[in-house]
């Protein structure tokens, strides 16, 4: 699973890796995120529709969807990546 603490100190964990992927995603910014460019399987990591293949592993969120379809070990690379691109620094633990 991941556990996922932003700068104020609030920490995201849930039954789900991909629960806590999404919702941190949603805290980093739906736009921002998606204004990096970041993809998987080929679908972007944020988009503005759904995939025909990926679908179920799309979560809406708003005008979105956020594309989860990764390993764990994976989503916290991934989150990586947005928290250097973003300068959020997030403190990302798999547990």
């Amino acid at each position: 699973n991941l556990k996922v603490t932003i700068p104020n100190g609030k920490v995201f964990f849930n039954k789900t890796a991909a629960e806590t992927f999404c919702q941190v995603i949603e805290y980093a910014g739906l736009q921002q995120v998606r204004s990096i460019g970041m993809s998987f399987c080929g679908v972007p990591i944020v988009s503005t529709s759904q995939d025909a293949k990926y679908k179920r592993a799309q979560r809406k969120s708003g005008n979105f969807f956020i594309m989860h379809h990764s390993s764990t070990r994976d989503k916290a690379k991934q989150l990586k990546q947005i928290s250097d691109a973003l300068n959020i620094d997030l403190k990302i633990e798999i547990v």
